[in-house]
């Protein structure tokens, strides 16, 4: 996250905007459940949503993947 944001503060020097990027960037889990227990529920999976609402063919989803998800040990 500190990477992403110092390239973001090369583009907006504003300290204030920062420290309210910084705490967007810091969701709480309960809130992420909450929004994937939705998504589930409206669309069945989350590369369904990705692809119907956010228009991210296979490709673009795999590439966010590879870019923000962490793997899990031995998996």
């Amino acid at each position: 996250m500190e990477a992403e944001l110092s390239r973001i503060r090369e583009r907006v020097p504003d300290e204030r905007l920062l420290e309210c990027l910084r705490r967007l960037m810091q969701v709480q889990d309960s809130y992420l459940r909450s929004v994937q227990d939705e998504i589930m529920e409206d669309y069945g999976s989350l590369d369904a949503f990705f692809a119907r609402e956010m228009g991210l063919d296979e490709g673009a989803r795999l590439r966010l993947r590879e870019k923000y998800l962490e793997t899990k040990a031995g998996g």
